[in-house]
């Protein structure tokens, strides 16, 4: 677990020297004050909803999969009137299980093709990730001064990596058995396994976006390997699907912006008054 968190911190901080770096280029004033930084945090729900193959045909569900945690920082920054790329650092954790080691993998993978014990197990994955995703609002961004409370809905997607850690084991240790672990990746001494994702949602924000204000999303997170529930799959030929996980996110956020609102705008303001002005 450790070595996915070291492998999440080090992507993130690569990206937050990248973007200290580029921040001259968006510091500049836009023409409409419209522009803002924001970073935020959530936090809420995950759980493996399932799994598809590259067919997009949906697997057989081995496990009773149980909700965990999610949790997300973002850093990102609102672009003309309806746009708003962001990172977002991620982290989920859940659990399922399964009443015996009945799996399309016995007998195929190699941790499955000894001794089996027809006893309940459970898998238990740890994620951490880092994504850049665009975030389009259906309704217009304010670039004037706000002082009320707004709706803003919004759908959102984009991509990333990520990295995982995922252990099935017996809730009991068998009798004469040595351990109670069946298999494991990116666990322990093991280096997580780096994969891709892509990530989707739909939600709204709620307040004055001149304050700090809140969010809530649902969220589905694309994961392109096959052992979030620990276990690969196999048709009924013996060849493995290079299955693709599904998670679903619920949650809730709050954003805080950063920096001062200008109460001028060039679309819809008025602009100042100077001295010399006519």
């Amino acid at each position: 677990m450790n070595l996915i968190i070291k492998s999440t911190i080090s992507a993130a901080i690569a990206i937050v020297i990248l973007l200290i770096s580029a921040a001259p280029l968006f510091s500049q004033s836009s023409a409409t004050k419209r522009n803002k930084w924001f970073v935020s945090g959530s936090a809420g729900m995950a759980v493996l909803t399932g799994e598809i193959s590259n067919d997009f045909v949906p697997l057989k569900n081995e496990f009773n999969h149980q909700p965990g945690w999610a949790a997300d920082i973002k850093i990102g920054k609102s672009i003309g009137g309806h746009f708003e790329p962001a990172i977002r650092l991620s982290s989920y954790f859940f659990t399922g299980t399964s009443e015996a080691p009945h799996f399309s993998a016995n007998g195929n993978h190699a941790s499955l093709k000894g001794t089996l014990y027809d006893q309940p197990v459970e898998y238990r994955t740890l994620t951490g990730s880092v994504s850049g995703i665009i975030r389009y609002y259906l309704k217009e961004i304010p670039g004037k001064f706000v002082s009320g409370f707004r709706f803003d809905p919004f759908i959102e997607a984009g991509g990333g990596v990520v990295y995982m850690g995922s252990q099935l084991s017996y809730q009991k240790r068998p009798p004469g058995a040595t351990r109670s672990v069946v298999f494991e990746k990116g666990m322990g001494n093991q280096p997580p396994p780096a994969v891709g994702q892509v990530v989707f949602g739909l939600g709204t924000k709620l307040g004055n976006p001149d304050k700090w204000h809140v969010g809530i999303s649902y969220n589905v997170d694309v994961v392109n390997y096959a052992v979030l529930d620990a276990v690969h799959n196999y048709n009924d030929d013996g060849i493995r699907n290079h299955a693709k996980g599904i998670v679903s996110k619920f949650m809730a956020e709050v954003i805080f912006p950063l920096g001062k609102t200008s109460k001028y705008s060039g679309s819809g303001g008025k602009t100042p008054r100077l001295p010399w002005s006519p």
